[in-house]
């Protein structure tokens, strides 16, 4: 770990890297240039696991311009409170009639996440995030095959997984809020073949799983 760095800047490029591990850089603040198509074309894999100090927006703006993006560990980020933060805003048609004629109007109702960038995702570990709450964006996350929300102690529903069908493994151990019912929301994630589920004080029965064959472990 560099746990000096602050920013990564754009007078390097980098076109053949493929895996870029930040973890323990508790320092860096800044990543956008990882988003120059220019600079890291071929970029797949990201681990920002205990980069603390790291911009929401400036994540956001790297997984909305990445072009080859899939994979991303941000374990341990203590930000994030919900999914839809890692979605740029879009500006609206409306926003952009206004233009910047009056900098001090508040359109920021008329701003929606853009939340198509996540459906390029495969690979996603939210592991520790313990401010993490809001999973809702996870319905538009349609190519996961790899989900870890491991003590992600403030989630409580699940329900939008069943718009995670291509999802082959779920780690859920920790997560100590979730619903009574939250396996009855995994079971129809139809790919799934491997769940962790331990520690899970809810949790008082696997009802949920009945009949659903497909797991191995």
């Amino acid at each position: 770990s560099c746990r000096s760095v602050e920013l990564i800047d754009d007078s390097i490029p980098c076109p053949l890297v493929h895996t870029l591990c930040l973890r323990a850089c508790v320092a860096i603040r800044s990543i956008e240039a990882l988003g120059n198509p220019d600079l890291w074309p071929c970029l797949t894999d990201l681990d920002c696991t205990g980069c603390r100090a790291l911009r929401l927006e400036s994540l956001a703006l790297v997984l909305s311009t990445a072009p080859a993006l899939h994979t991303l560990n941000l374990s341990g980020m203590r930000a994030l409170r919900s999914l839809a933060e890692l979605c740029r805003p879009e500006i609206s048609p409306s926003d952009a009639a206004i233009g910047t004629a009056d900098e001090n109007t508040d359109t920021a109702q008329h701003k929606m996440p853009e939340f198509g960038l996540l459906s390029r995702l495969r690979h996603l570990d939210l592991a520790c995030c313990r401010q993490l709450a809001d999973v809702a964006a996870l319905e538009h996350c349609q190519g996961l095959r790899f989900l870890s929300l491991r003590e992600c102690r403030a989630v409580s529903s699940l329900s939008e997984l069943s718009a995670c069908v291509q999802l082959r493994e779920l780690v859920l151990n920790g997560c100590r809020s979730l619903d009574p019912g939250a396996l009855h929301q995994v079971g129809r994630c139809i790919s799934l073949v491997k769940l962790s589920i331990s520690n899970i004080r809810g949790l008082t029965d696997i009802e949920g799983l009945r009949g659903y064959t497909k797991l191995e472990r």
